[in-house]
């Protein structure tokens, strides 16, 4: 079984500015990966993406069902215990 590009889906998650010291890469990433998949056409369905706090992401590839936590940055808990810890879900996608 083979994938057909203009059936994918794409869903972006991070880029932000989490660490202080460091440059802003994550708003250079962004930019790219947005300009990329326009290029190749590859639709994206949803998004959670810049911003200065870690995120936790829990994907489902079963449903195609993201769900996005974002974080405090002193947090040292980076796993949710269960799909309903996460407090955003970007969407499945699915039609």
């Amino acid at each position: 079984m083979r994938g057909q590009r203009n059936q994918l889906e794409v869903k972006l998650v991070g880029g932000g500015k989490v660490l202080d010291a460091m440059t802003d890469i994550g708003a250079r990433n962004i930019s790219f990966v947005r300009e990329y998949l326009r290029a190749e056409g590859i639709r994206v369905v949803g998004e959670d993406l810049g911003g200065t706090t870690p995120r936790k992401v829990l994907y489902e590839p079963a449903t195609g069902t993201a769900r996005v936590k974002r974080l405090t940055r002193a947090s040292d808990q980076w796993w949710p215990r269960s799909a309903a810890t996460c407090s955003a879900s970007i969407g499945t996608g699915r039609r």
